[in-house]
C-alpha cells in the first residue's frame, strides 16, 4: 500500500472514531489533532532519513562534497 493511501486510511479511521458513539472507540478532537501531528512528524523524519543532503548515510548518497 502506498504512503498516501495509508495516510488517507489513517485519517478516515480517526475521523470515524471522532463521530463514534462507542465510548471505548471514541477519540476527542484533541486526540485527533495529536494523532495527525504524530503522523506528520513521523513522515517528516522519514523524509529526512532518505534525503542525501540531510543524511549522508541515505541510500544513493555520496556523502558531503569535499573542497
Amino acid at each position: 500500500m502506498s504512503y498516501m493511501k495509508q495516510a488517507e486510511e489513517s485519517i478516515r479511521d480517526l475521523l470515524a472514531r471522532l463521530d463514534s458513539h462507542d465510548p471505548h472507540d471514541h477519540v476527542s478532537e484533541e486526540d485527533l489533532v495529536e494523532a495527525l501531528k504524530a503522523k506528520l512528524l513521523q513522515s517528516f523524519r522519514n523524509g529526512q532519513k532518505m534525503c542525501p543532503r540531510c543524511n549522508p548515510k541515505a541510500r544513493g548518497s555520496r556523502g558531503p562534497k569535499k573542497a
